[in-house]
């Protein structure tokens, strides 16, 4: 836990701990509108002071770091469901969350940014700020213009631009698409929490290149996603992954490959369960590709035989 982002879990121990006032919390440690300038993040709070407003809480750096994640992992969980419901339309009632979210200070930076775009994207969805309006607050929110110069970018400001790809003009679209394109095949998810938006930006930047009809990068990109998915098991993505592989490869006139993705697109339907999105996928093979899967496959495992035998 860094100091500078412990200030405001701090102020929630000072009241949980039942001190009303801040002029008491700090009496004899600092001065009062030092303190509020910690708050603030107007300047940084020595680790001395911080140990001793720790103590005066009666608590040890244990006990406050054992508080502290779980304060931030249920945190975490709150921000990620308000966005999940945003990008699935499920917008009923979210305005009284957000207002009810904007009344706690979050302890994570990392999570109030999140809110704050979601809150963005929520008021421009039920039409309460226009789509300019919408860009420029969360540009601003980013600090885009230096953020989008970074040769690391954490997660959230990955998913928040992703978000914003489509939404700018073309050049600042294609800074993103380079950008998120350099930083996530160099990026480590060691969090298998984190694991889903990860290959939620994978897969945007896949269509992208896809649509942009850079299928080379696109199909790099897949076998990162691929990569990536099998570690939680994602069948259905897998599966629309070695789809797009294989209709990328078309588009590129290697047959072989595409074949390979076909079969392997198919192989990986098997596995999963039997559904609607099942379906979907084997729809898509024989529409874009022009198979029949069953044909497909006879001749697939034919031609093998033949190879074997020669």
């Amino acid at each position: 836990m860094l100091i500078t982002e412990s200030i405001i879990f701090l102020e929630r121990l000072r009241l949980a701990r039942g001190f009303t006032s801040q002029e008491k919390f700090v009496d004899d440690i600092c001065d009062v509108r030092q303190y509020r300038k910690y708050i603030k993040g107007d300047a940084p709070m020595p680790s001395e002071i911080f140990l001793l407003l720790i103590s005066r809480l009666n608590m040890n750096i244990d006990e406050v770091l054992k508080f502290y994640m779980e304060t931030s992992n249920a945190e975490k969980k709150i921000v990620q469901r308000l966005y999940n419901s945003l990008m699935s339309n499920q917008i009923d009632d979210l305005g009284i969350k957000i207002s009810n979210l904007e009344k706690t200070p979050f302890v994570e930076t990392t999570d109030q940014m999140l809110f704050n775009f979601c809150k963005y994207l929520y008021e421009y969805k039920i039409g309460r700020i226009t789509n300019i309006q919408y860009k420029s607050k969360v540009k601003v929110l980013i600090g885009f213009d230096q953020l989008i110069k970074y040769d690391i970018l954490s997660l959230y400001e990955m998913l928040v631009l992703s978000n914003l790809m489509d939404e700018l003009n073309k050049d600042e679209s294609k800074l993103i698409t380079d950008k998120l394109t350099t930083v996530l095949k160099h990026y480590h998810i060691d969090d298998i929490n984190s694991l889903d938006y990860y290959l939620i930006i994978l897969y945007t930047l896949v269509r992208v290149h896809g649509n942009n009809e850079n299928y080379q990068q696109a199909i790099e990109l897949c076998d990162l996603s691929i990569e990536k998915s099998k570690q939680k098991h994602h069948y259905y993505l897998i599966a629309q992954l070695y789809y797009l592989k294989a209709y990328y490869y078309n588009k590129l006139g290697n047959i072989l490959n595409r074949n390979e993705c076909i079969h392997l697109c198919i192989g990986t339907l098997e596995i999963g369960p039997k559904t609607k999105i099942n379906s979907l996928i084997r729809g898509l093979l024989e529409k874009n590709l022009k198979i029949d899967i069953f044909d497909f496959e006879y001749n697939y495992w034919l031609n093998k035989k033949s190879d074997i035998t020669d």
